[in-house]
């Protein structure tokens, strides 16, 4: 994918190894407008430079900066509030990992492309240019390690939910709190070892400015990242099956499964749909989030191959302009909506959220919040309807059993607990 708004060579940019665009104007030339001449109608690339500058530098930088701000709020919300789900089980464990991810992913991005993006238009100072190029060699892998990470943490997720509504017994077994921790720890190991090529395949150098007589320091590829095996093999061919199309096709098969599975249950017994209740809600508050994923992505990866082509931004035609534009802010918004997608769809989550924000908003103000400690009441009364509820369900409907029985108490702890999860 095109990864320059200027002129110079692709194989110089920062950023020719992932989504970010405009990284060669930034790290490499002082003034996008003084570039080298270009061939062809002066008048028609002057007019296609200022709806580059605006897209790249006006639409996503600014726009992007706002989203990463935005999102980073959100994903740390919502890392509290799954860290405050009563039952600790595998899916909020892996919601959190997935929200630490996508903050990396939007705070090493905003401070690598969308924030250096408003330089073009005098929106910062040039010289955030000069501060933040000493930490580019170690921001720019992470950046691409945690969207990597983001990515297949989403399948695992998908992998999880499956294996709930279809082995709904085998599940309590094979996803719990262990598993999922061992799970994405061994998935991070493979992806550094994945990236360690990214690591060797760019450097900082000191070179001499012509123009300023000054020395700068540029951000290049190695001998190695011009290599025919990085190049055309590793970022080229296995990266691209790597980051879009093995988890595109993992997730469109194992969705379509669950969603068939799901179907299928709603043909089960009422007890049956009321243990397995409030992990189908679970379940398609997920599916929710995975397609939102899939289309953000999709449109990463149409741009992608649209653009393979080409060498910089001026040679695409002005509509490609502006749709690599909206599918690189389609990569931030990804990872930051996930938030507004669990309040949405998740009932539980809401409860939560709510539980949350009143107890804040009473520890600030503690002699104002009526509405909220009523929200407080009726979120304890209405957990214990629902332990009554299932605990009416467990019994059955015959009158005669004692409920002081140990049997009788036994099934309504088991009740309970099915209600925390």
């Amino acid at each position: 994918m095109i990864n320059t708004m200027g002129d110079s060579n692709i194989y110089q940019a920062l950023t020719t190894d992932s989504s970010l665009s405009l990284a060669t104007t930034f790290y490499n030339n002082s003034d996008m407008v003084t570039s080298p001449p270009m061939t062809g109608n002066s008048s028609s690339n002057a007019t296609k430079r200022e709806i580059i500058k605006f897209w790249r530098s006006t639409a996503f930088g600014l726009g992007g900066t706002v989203v990463c701000c935005i999102g980073i709020i959100c994903n740390i919300t919502a890392i509290l509030v799954l860290a405050n789900f009563k039952n600790k089980s595998s899916a909020p464990v892996l919601l959190m990992c997935l929200a630490v991810s996508d903050t990396a992913y939007l705070t090493s991005r905003m401070f690598l492309e969308t924030i250096p993006s408003l330089i073009f238009n005098n929106y910062i100072d040039p010289s955030y240019r000069e501060n933040v190029l000493p930490s580019v060699c170690v921001m720019f892998p992470a950046y691409l390690v945690a969207q990597c990470l983001g990515i297949y943490t989403v399948l695992i997720i998908t992998l999880e939910r499956y294996t709930v509504i279809v082995w709904p017994f085998k599940a309590h077994k094979m996803c719990n709190l262990r598993t999922s921790l061992s799970a994405v720890a061994c998935l991070l190991c493979l992806v550094i070892l994945y990236h360690i090529p990214f690591f060797f395949a760019h450097e900082c150098v000191v070179k001499l400015n012509n123009a300023t007589l000054t020395n700068s320091t540029v951000f290049q590829r190695t001998d190695f990242g011009l290599s025919h095996f990085y190049v055309h093999v590793y970022y080229k061919w296995i990266n691209p099956c790597v980051i879009f199309a093995f988890p595109f096709l993992v997730l469109v098969l194992f969705n379509s499964m669950t969603l068939h599975a799901l179907w299928r249950d709603r043909q089960a017994t009422s007890a049956a749909q009321n243990r397995v209740h409030p992990e189908r809600r679970l379940t398609v508050m997920v599916l929710c989030m995975t397609g939102a994923f899939f289309l953000f992505e999709l449109m990463a990866a149409l741009a992608f191959v649209l653009t393979s082509g080409n060498d910089t931004y001026i040679e695409l035609t002005v509509p490609l302009i502006r749709f690599t534009a909206i599918s690189d802010l389609g990569l931030l918004t990804n990872s930051a909506v996930n938030f507004l997608i669990y309040c949405s769809t998740g009932k539980k989550f809401r409860d939560t959220f709510r539980h949350l924000a009143c107890k804040f908003v009473h520890i600030l103000c503690p002699y104002s919040l009526s509405p909220c400690r009523k929200r407080q009441a009726k979120y304890r009364t209405g957990h214990e309807s629902e332990v009554t509820h299932a605990t009416t369900v467990a019994i059955g409907s015959n009158s005669n059993i004692n409920i002081s029985t140990p049997e009788v108490k036994l099934r309504k702890y088991n009740a309970s607990v099915e209600v925390e999860k």
